[in-house]
């Protein structure tokens, strides 16, 4: 009887965002694992002794893994067959199949309701998706919102959902601030695609929700994002366990930024996630 090792959790929990998990064969477990998760990137003339297998994620490519497992989830997303509403916070809201919808990521509500806002003061919302937490602003706390997406089907669904929720929001068709002049705001968030990609894998407007090429966007986020901030103006961001969170602190430092965790929340699910709302302050 060949001996049985348990497969390292973390490793299987994010390649395959999935309750698959247990006790497996040596070789025939990982050849399954590479299967099952679309990837190819485990040695398998490594994998000898349960020395072995006990470091299983080092033997894996795990951005990649990051990637696949992220762009899976979001494409179960797209196989909606039709617009259908789903309930964030208490409230009800529209949403499509070609856009990012908190009915497949729980980050929209824990971040939203994490998120310290201010009464009456002129928000900016990047990557907003339905628009929960743009009309959150707008609807609980009074503020002047603006809110924008690079996926034409947000933009549209989030003026329908403004609309639904008796809010005004200014919706606009952006890449990060590219719609932008010379606008300022008192708080700006953005709950980054922070799975970190190569090349061409992240190439569908609908992915770009989840992940961001060499984290380009990312980069110009940090880069301008004090162009747009009034005096004493705030920055929040969302992080995830599927981020590339040393990529990410390189980023900061390089535009004078350090980051302060403002809340933290974890979930018993596809093998555990967490969800990070940072605050970005200058580090100069």
């Amino acid at each position: 009887m060949k001996p049985k090792y348990l497969l390292s959790i973390v490793a299987i929990s994010v390649c395959c965002h999935s309750d698959y998990q247990g006790e497996l064969d040596n070789h025939e477990a990982l050849e399954s694992l590479a299967t099952h998760c679309d990837t190819e990137q485990i040695d398998l003339n490594r994998v000898n002794t349960p020395e072995d297998i006990q470091p299983t994620a080092k033997l894996l490519d795990m951005q990649k893994i990051k990637l696949t497992s992220s762009i899976t989830r979001i494409s179960q997303n797209a196989e909606e067959d039709e617009p259908y509403y789903t309930e964030v916070l208490g409230h009800t809201y529209r949403a499509v199949p070609d856009v990012f919808s908190p009915k497949y990521f729980r980050s929209t509500g824990v971040l939203t309701k994490a998120l310290p806002l201010i009464e009456n003061e002129r928000f900016l919302e990047i990557g907003t998706g339905i628009g929960v937490t743009a009309i959150t602003a707008a609807r609980d706390y009074l503020n002047s919102v603006v809110a924008v997406d690079l996926n034409p089907s947000a933009v549209k669904v989030t003026r329908e959902n403004a609309a639904m929720h008796g809010v005004t929001v200014d919706v606009r068709e952006s890449d990060v601030f590219s719609a932008m002049t010379d606008e300022r705001f008192d708080t700006i968030y953005w709950d980054l695609p922070y799975v970190y990609a190569e090349g061409d894998e992240c190439s569908k407007v609908l992915f770009r929700a989840v992940c961001d090429p060499e984290y380009r966007s990312i980069n110009v986020f940090l880069k301008e994002v004090r162009n747009h901030l009034n005096d004493n103006g705030r920055i929040f961001i969302g992080f995830g366990t599927n981020g590339d969170e040393g990529r990410f602190d390189q980023l900061l430092e390089k535009y004078s930024f350090k980051k302060t965790l403002i809340h933290q929340e974890h979930f018993d699910i596809r093998g555990g996630m967490d969800y990070y709302l940072y605050q970005l302050v200058d580090n100069h």
